[in-house]
């Protein structure tokens, strides 16, 4: 063998060892870059593109830069300088469309944020739908995100996958806007549970870092046509708050029987509803004072949309201010007072938009039932109540500028819901102690719902509803003829009766902390209670809360404590 031969082979034997040396080399550098194959495609989706290594000189090492969404409920107007809406955001749109079904590409190696995106965006999709065009700005808050750029240096080591980050307000309302129940909700002792519509929410505490929740989902078993209202205002009901109407009632926490006992002590500081509120095993009141949402609310609807859900923070069935009965009696009271009143001209201006809304749209009238479809809301349904609804608005704030009063004006109208919220807290027992005079042939003094008070002409002509007296055992009630139809229930008729004999009483209530204008608290008082009607038939509520209290705390609301999503 030459000399020449032997160099050449002695010359690829160091090349090659040269390149081994280097690659052993290499991998030695790159194997330094912790978390690197953590942030690939098949794991956290688009946000890969944005993985970097980044060169320590000092440390002669690389560092894994990723880039993950942190992801919040904001208002519309917020961070609109880019493109962060997920329901217009098209590479997001793109890359949701290319996930399978399940887990997406990676299996169970994918973060579950990425199924989450997935779920919000045919929530936002399905929202969208039920939108004639642009919705104003500042109305509506929607889940947006921006990038939040991070060191895999800093990640536990317990983490095996990168996380998004959120805020416990945030993640709160995703959770219910998604359709799950927080089953348990306790993010101070490191709990956090939710599940429904085929999805669930876990938490676990991760040392050096919080709490870090783990979404899952099935597809086939999620039903996203049913959205809630995306507004700020609507979320507060979830917290069990009541959110400020514009007329001067201010926030209300009613998410517990507690809250509410101390709210109802608040706005009734003498103690007269101490021993009601005392009896454990009677609860109807309950009933009588979740009518507070219609007549404290805002209108939650945003224009230009048919989504109307809204969540129920209370514990009873508003059912007076929901039914037919409630309703038919509202138009034959508010009838007589068209006639012989110092208010009939307000009188005579509700009288007619009731009319036109009965004889527009046939469910004003009809009976809410669980079988509530988007049918039901049509667009131009809802633009007539919403219409209709700020025209109340506008007549009492006029009202309050018109009139002199004693007391500054911003305290009305909370004194005039305090008032109603007093009446129906007692109503339903008036109501059935009245119905027990004129049934009791067989000794009960709790009749069953529905049971009727005699009605007919031969003991004499019927009173006028002004004219009823719980001490009256001549009295006969009149329900103007609809007590014929199959299935009027007398009881809930009775209820609007009530409300409406109550009415002087309140004026009484209501010049006793300095509002003695008795005109104006009649015709604030009747518009407030359409105000009401309004309401209840414009929105969808759930069904009332179980148990004590709601499965969201008030004090969670709006929170930015920090939580990660794995």
């Amino acid at each position: 063998m030459s000399d020449t031969t032997i160099a050449i082979v002695a010359l690829i034997a160091a090349l090659a060892a040269l390149l081994i040396a280097s690659g052993q080399l290499l991998q030695a550098v790159f194997g330094t870059a912790d978390g690197y194959r953590k942030c690939q495609q098949t794991v956290i989706g688009p946000w890969s593109k944005k993985t970097r290594l980044k060169w320590r000189w000092s440390q002669m090492r690389f560092e894994t830069i990723f880039a993950t969404p942190h992801i919040e409920i904001t208002q519309s107007t917020k961070w609109n300088n880019i493109d962060t809406s997920l329901i217009n955001n098209d590479q997001l749109y793109s890359v949701v469309q290319s996930w399978p079904v399940g887990r997406g590409v990676g299996g169970y190696s994918q973060a579950s944020w990425l199924s989450l995106f997935a779920s919000l965006y045919s929530m936002q999709y399905e929202m969208s739908r039920r939108c004639s065009g642009p919705i104003a700005p500042g109305s509506m808050s929607i889940p947006k995100y921006i990038d939040s750029v991070q060191s895999w240096d800093f990640v536990p080591a317990e983490v095996i996958r990168p996380f998004a980050t959120t805020t416990l307000g945030s993640i709160a309302v995703v959770a219910k806007r998604l359709g799950m129940r927080w089953r348990d909700f306790r993010p101070h002792d490191g709990v956090m549970n939710a599940e429904g519509n085929g999805q669930t929410l876990t938490s676990t505490t991760v040392r050096s870092l919080g709490l870090l929740l783990q979404y899952s989902c099935d597809p086939q078993g999620q039903d996203f046509n049913f959205p809630y209202v995306p507004s700020s205002a609507s979320d507060l009901l979830a917290f069990g708050i009541v959110p400020a109407s514009g007329l001067g009632t201010p926030r209300l926490t009613v998410g517990t029987l507690n809250d509410i006992k101390a709210l109802i002590h608040e706005l009734s500081p003498g103690g007269q509803y101490s021993a009601l509120l005392r009896d454990e095993e009677n609860l109807q009141w309950l009933d009588g004072f979740s009518e507070i949402l219609g007549i404290a609310s805002p209108f939650l609807r945003l224009r230009k949309s048919t989504v109307a859900r809204v969540y129920n923070p209370l514990f009873g069935n508003p059912n007076i201010m929901t039914s037919r009965e409630g309703f038919v009696i509202f138009l034959e009271r508010i009838k007589e007072l068209c006639n012989h009143s110092p208010i009939s001209s307000q009188a005579n201006w509700i009288r007619e938009k009731y009319i036109f809304l009965k004889y527009k749209f046939g469910q004003w009238e009809r009976a809410l039932n669980s079988k509530w479809t988007q049918l039901d809301h049509s667009m131009d349904y809802l633009d007539d109540l919403h219409d209709i609804f700020d025209e109340t608005t506008a007549y009492i704030h006029s009202l309050l500028k018109e009139r002199s009063m004693a007391r500054p004006s911003r305290y009305f109208y909370n004194s005039l819901v305090s008032c109603q919220i007093g009446l129906t807290l007692t109503c339903r027992q008036r109501i059935r102690l009245r119905f027990s005079k004129y049934n009791s042939s067989e000794g009960s003094d709790d009749p069953p719902v529905g049971l009727e008070l005699p009605t007919s002409t031969d003991q004499g002509e019927k009173h006028r509803p002004s004219e009823a007296s719980e001490g009256d055992t001549n009295f006969q009630r009149t329900y103007y003829e609809y007590e014929n139809e199959p299935f009027f229930d007398t009881f809930l008729a009775e209820g609007m009766h009530v409300y409406f004999d109550s009415i002087d009483t309140i004026v009484i209530t209501m010049a006793s902390v300095g509002f003695g204008d008795a005109e104006m608290v009649k015709s604030a008082w009747i518009t407030m209670m359409f105000r009401s009607l309004l309401w209840y038939r414009a929105h969808h509520l759930d069904p009332p809360q179980i148990g004590d209290r709601n499965d969201l705390s008030s004090e969670f609301a709006e929170s930015r404590l920090p939580i990660f999503i794995g």
